[in-house]
């Protein structure tokens, strides 16, 4: 099956938005694959071929991202913030985010806190 970059951007570009919209609920393969339209098989291929990345180490790192955000912006606790990115148990989520980011969420929120801002 050959796609071509306009279709294969598209596919990323309402998928991205997707995970975007639904990052608190639970996000499988299978539904990102039926919400693009397409086999988990060539769902994976497009996604990885147009981003570098599988669709769910995308997830991932969405949820990495808006977890050190919020993490640094408000005072929600490590808890919440693991609920609000859509992981049920805080300590799955304490240990994605420490193997990905080396410290665990309270250690990266601390850290930070201790840098000057200009």
């Amino acid at each position: 099956m050959t796609i071509r970059h306009s279709e294969a951007d598209r596919v990323v570009d309402e998928v991205s938005a997707y995970i975007h919209q639904h990052i608190r609920e639970p996000i499988t393969l299978h539904r990102l694959a039926r919400h693009a339209g397409y086999s988990p098989f060539h769902f994976t291929r497009i996604f990885k071929n147009r981003t570098g990345l599988t669709p769910m180490y995308y997830v991932s790192s969405v949820r990495l991202q808006r977890a050190k955000d919020l993490l640094l912006h408000t005072r929600l606790t490590v808890r919440d913030i693991a609920l609000e990115i859509g992981h049920q148990s805080l300590g799955t989520f304490t240990t994605r985010f420490t193997e990905r980011v080396g410290v665990t969420p309270a250690q990266f929120r601390k850290t930070a806190s201790m840098i000057p801002r200009s």
